[in-house]
């Protein structure tokens, strides 16, 4: 298994901790555009009376601050997931990854069904059902040796994931391979429209102007590069 000393100046972890950065301040943008859209109907409802819409209003950010927690939760675990899977690189196939749960009274009954799949780096299974599968998702992957553990038959491990996945089909990505704390599908990224980039980018610009000062990362929308710059 790969030992080696990880250091600040190792590029494989610089480039991909910039990557996860940028992804993440995507779905920052988005969730401010998001909600800023929703609190204006909230204030601009002219069924909700008056005196009642600010009240909506702050009960709507409370449940988004909430959301945030989850959010935040979410985007440290796909980042340790995505790091993990960096170093699984430098060893490829010599050894089996197998997907873990908790193991506790916690862990959902579908993430139960791929608990101990074991399959080579290479298998597909890892393309859509490598952790975090979730919000609150606690699962992991751990590198096992060949000579311990029998393969798990790919086929069956991908129906099984696709099982687990079923209600949260949005996660059916891996994070270390694409290089994103937060999957295309997921949340906010679905509330866009056609004035949604502009406005998106303008937000990523002013919230993120420190981290981009002299960088310039490229950010997906809606299959278009799009640049984070100062």
């Amino acid at each position: 298994m790969h030992t080696g000393e990880k250091t600040a100046g190792d590029s494989r972890y610089s480039d991909l901790a910039d990557c996860m950065r940028a992804n993440a301040a995507r779905f920052a943008a988005h969730k401010a555009h998001y909600v800023r859209g929703r609190i204006d109907e909230i204030m601009n409802d002219g069924k909700i009376p008056q005196e009642d819409r600010q009240t909506q209003a702050a009960a709507a950010m409370n449940l988004f601050h909430r959301w945030g927690e989850t959010e935040e939760g979410y985007a440290t675990a796909s980042a340790q997931t995505a790091r993990k899977w960096a170093d699984f690189e430098a060893d490829g196939d010599d050894y089996y990854l197998q997907y873990r749960t908790a193991k506790d009274e916690k862990v959902r009954d579908e993430h139960r069904l791929l608990d101990d799949t074991t399959l080579p780096m290479s298998d597909p299974f890892w393309d859509k059902y490598y952790p975090p599968l979730g919000w609150n998702c606690r699962c992991t992957v751990v590198q096992v040796r060949k000579s311990k553990h029998k393969q798990s038959v790919s086929e069956d491990a991908c129906k099984a994931g696709e099982v687990a996945t079923e209600k949260a089909p949005s996660f059916r990505f891996n994070p270390g391979k694409q290089r994103k704390a937060f999957p295309d599908g997921v949340s906010y990224f679905k509330h866009a429209d056609e004035n949604t980039p502009k406005e998106v980018m303008h937000i990523a610009r002013v919230h993120n102007r420190d981290k981009y000062k002299t960088i310039s990362k490229i950010v997906t929308y809606n299959g278009t590069l799009m640049i984070i710059d100062h």
